[in-house]
């Protein structure tokens, strides 16, 4: 049997993380996008930080879903525009250690001018 080892997902999410999820969840709904080797997925919802087990996650009101994420790997955040196939549209990345996004946060029927008072800084 495998045990699933959670303690890699037991850390709180950095202040400006923390900020940026916080002023997010009133800009109404997002797409929540993650990526990685061999997957993609798509959760629609207002995002806000919740718990899960007693551990921090992104949770996605909604879809009544959550994501665990090692949020001592998430160090930055920055806005810009991605086109995923229907034109560009503004994004707010979550960033690992390698600069990278994690985590992509699509705000639905905003501006980038809307998304820029996501800019927090600490």
């Amino acid at each position: 049997m495998r045990i699933f080892d959670k303690s890699k997902y037991a850390g709180s999410p950095y202040p400006d993380i923390r900020q940026v999820i916080e002023k997010l969840a009133e800009l109404g709904r997002v797409v929540v996008a993650v990526r990685g080797p061999g997957f993609s997925a798509n959760l629609v919802g207002v995002v806000n930080l919740g718990e899960d087990g007693g551990d921090p996650v992104l949770r996605i009101k909604g879809c009544d879903c959550h994501i665990h994420l090692m949020w001592d790997k998430i160090h930055h955040h920055t806005l810009a525009y991605e086109d995923v196939g229907y034109g560009p549209a503004p994004v707010i990345y979550l960033l690992g250690e390698d600069g990278e996004p994690v985590v992509n946060l699509f705000p639905l029927d905003k501006t980038l001018e809307e998304t820029d008072a996501l800019r927090v800084s600490v």
